[in-house]
């Protein structure tokens, strides 16, 4: 080839190399032009984002671009401002917040993480303020990280400080998908205090009725102090799976608590406890379905409720009891301070507690409705039997558990007569006395009383009681029919 003729040919390549790089300049340029012009990350944009998810005045101190090896941006001290009061503090506070995407997720909304840095949220108290449904994010976010966050809520009550829930790790992924969000955390619980590891999936978020939101995951909740609830103590661990929508959570889980306590008794027992519960995600309603908790030899099953009562504050606890073939002195030994329990045998009950709201102890605020009946710490006996070889008594009245005292009124049925029941002085009373007492044909019938306190009892002829009267002058009148018929 000569040299006249190869000298066309490398001008054609420079033309096509020259053309070739003319095309991508002006590809670059218009990319720029275009990608500038709809940069995600300029502050008044980025501000305007925030504020349109929060549904707040949102300002920062400073706003740094970043463009290289990720585009995104960086912003402090950057404050959510829900309620424009003057005074009022800020909904949301976070110290440094991180956005960062990728060139090919600037066309299509894609962020690949958000950090927030010293993330705390201050719910208002409920009712306070009106915040309306934040519709889906238009942007798709991979992760989403606030380790280190804190949640207070504030209470209705201005006495009584706000719960705070201080997180160690969360983490939400696939955020403003079509499909479900999921979820990782890890924090310390406000009430009872305890550290509580939950995931699952949330979503896809239902912008027309947040109620109907599914949710789906499992929880360990690990070393809950009771005694926050006054008048209980140990450390609860608790285990679980739930489901369901935010309104209507359906909860499957079980709970152990080695050491459980009464503190006005010196009594520690093992409860456990297997459960179904409802729970809604709204405003923390509890129903429990089935309950089924043991301790000692005793099993008892319930149903429950922990929610809000309407023009009140806090929540009331309400629950129903059954037992079949329990141990009274099982029950007993829950609340007292001695080391047996003043009754035993077996006991089967059905019952209703209530637990109002409150910082009364908690023996002075329980009622218990049933078989017998609990209010005020005094527990109340319509129907009390007790047995032993050769007798057995009905009997009445209450028995106090804060102050032990007890008030028992009844009759007394012995197969032989009193005087041989009994030793000393007793036997001479109730040797002068036998003649009143109604004689049966399987034995004999006679008032007593049990006062004192359990650990002084005092046993005795209710002499004094009005039915016992009534008792006595008949069977005074029949004895001297007796004596009359006799002579």
């Amino acid at each position: 080839m000569t040299p006249s003729k190869a000298f066309p040919l490398s001008s054609k390549r420079s033309k096509i190399v020259v053309l070739a790089g003319l095309a991508v300049a002006l590809l670059l340029i218009a990319t720029i032009v275009v990608v500038g012009s709809h940069w995600p990350f300029r502050r008044d944009a980025v501000l305007q984002q925030l504020e349109k998810a929060s549904q707040s005045r949102v300002t920062a101190t400073a706003f740094h671009a970043t463009y290289f090896p990720r585009p995104g941006c960086a912003l402090e001290n950057v404050r959510f401002q829900h309620n424009a009061a003057d005074g009022s503090p800020p909904l949301i506070t976070i110290q440094r917040l991180r956005i960062e995407s990728s060139f090919p997720g600037l066309f299509a909304k894609h962020l690949r993480r958000i950090r927030a840095e010293g993330l705390h949220l201050l719910i208002p108290p409920l009712g306070s303020e009106h915040f309306e449904t934040p519709e889906r994010s238009t942007f798709q976010i991979e992760e989403l990280i606030a380790d280190g966050a804190v949640l207070e809520v504030t209470s209705r009550n201005a006495d009584k400080s706000a719960l705070k829930f201080s997180f160690h790790n969360f983490v939400l992924g696939n955020v403003g998908s079509s499909g479900p969000a999921s979820f990782h955390a890890r924090f310390s619980n406000a009430e009872p205090p305890g550290e509580i590891t939950t995931s699952g999936k949330f979503g896809p978020w239902n912008s027309d009725d947040v109620a109907k939101t599914a949710v789906l995951g499992e929880y360990s909740f690990q070393d809950a102090d009771l005694g926050v609830f006054h008048g209980i103590a140990g450390q609860l661990t608790s285990s679980g799976k739930f489901s369901g929508m935010l309104s209507r959570m359906e909860v499957q889980g079980e709970t152990d608590v080695p050491h459980f306590t009464v503190t006005s008794s010196s009594h520690q027992v093992q409860l456990r406890t297997h459960f179904h519960a409802v729970v809604n995600g709204e405003n923390g309603d509890t129903f429990l379905q089935q309950v089924v908790a043991t301790f000692w030899k005793t099993t008892v099953a319930a149903e429950a409720d922990v929610a809000g009562v309407s023009g009140e504050p806090g929540k009331t606890a309400n629950v129903e009891l059954t037992s079949r073939d329990g141990r009274i002195q099982d029950l007993l030994l829950l609340f007292i301070r001695s080391q047996r329990a003043p009754l035993s045998g077996t006991v089967s009950f059905h019952a209703k507690v209530s637990i109002p709201h409150g910082k009364r102890p908690f023996l002075q605020k329980i009622q218990l409705h049933g078989d017998f009946v609990l209010k005020d710490g005094t527990a109340k006996f319509s129907n009390l039997s007790f047995s032993d070889p050769g007798a057995s008594a009905q009997m009445q009245g209450t028995y106090n558990l804060v102050t032990e005292r007890i008030d028992l009124h009844g009759t007394l049925k012995t197969e032989s007569e009193p005087s041989k029941t009994t030793h000393g002085a007793k036997t001479l009373m109730l040797k002068v006395l036998e003649p009143f007492f109604k004689k049966k044909k399987a034995g004999y019938l006679m008032p007593v009383k049990i006062t004192g306190t359990y650990e002084h009892p005092a046993f005795g002829l209710d002499v004094n009681n009005h039915d016992s009267k009534k008792a006595l002058k008949t069977n005074t009148h029949a004895s001297l029919r007796q004596e009359d018929g006799s002579r």
